[in-house]
């Protein structure tokens, strides 16, 4: 098991805290392309975290092509095509992590944040005549 600390002054959830030091060793090396991550129940008893804490920052990763998940299986580190793929990663990340504590900053929560960013992006999409128009 990996070495994590609760920063419990953060303004950053929990959860982010975990995914941003999973997404690190990641992109550090300490996890390489096709390692398998501990289970969900093993990293919840092991860093004595909620079980649907550890899931969320699972699925997230899922989400974001961190890893994939199998089923009675587990989870595994995806690979990177090129270097370039990492650092683009990387920088979508960063953008999203800014305009996250941006919006938090505001008054936000995480639920406000993700409804507020679909529905900009549905806009965005109907501008830009991809997404089904509703009238």
């Amino acid at each position: 098991m990996f070495h994590f600390e609760k920063n419990e002054e953060s303004r950053v959830p929990l959860w982010m805290q975990l995914r941003n030091r999973l997404v690190y060793l990641i992109n550090s090396g300490h996890y390489q392309p096709g390692d398998q991550l501990p289970t969900i129940h093993e990293m919840a008893i092991d860093l004595s975290i909620n079980y649907n804490t550890v899931s969320k920052v699972y699925t997230s990763l899922a989400n974001d092509g961190y890893i994939t998940s199998k089923r009675g299986v587990g989870a595994f580190v995806n690979g990177f095509d090129a270097g370039e793929s990492r650092e683009q990663a990387d920088a979508i990340e960063q953008a999203l992590d800014e305009c996250i504590a941006a919006l938090t900053d505001i008054g936000l929560s995480n639920r406000d944040i993700e409804a507020a960013m679909r529905t900009r992006v549905r806009k965005l999409e109907q501008e830009a005549g991809t997404y089904p128009s509703h009238e």
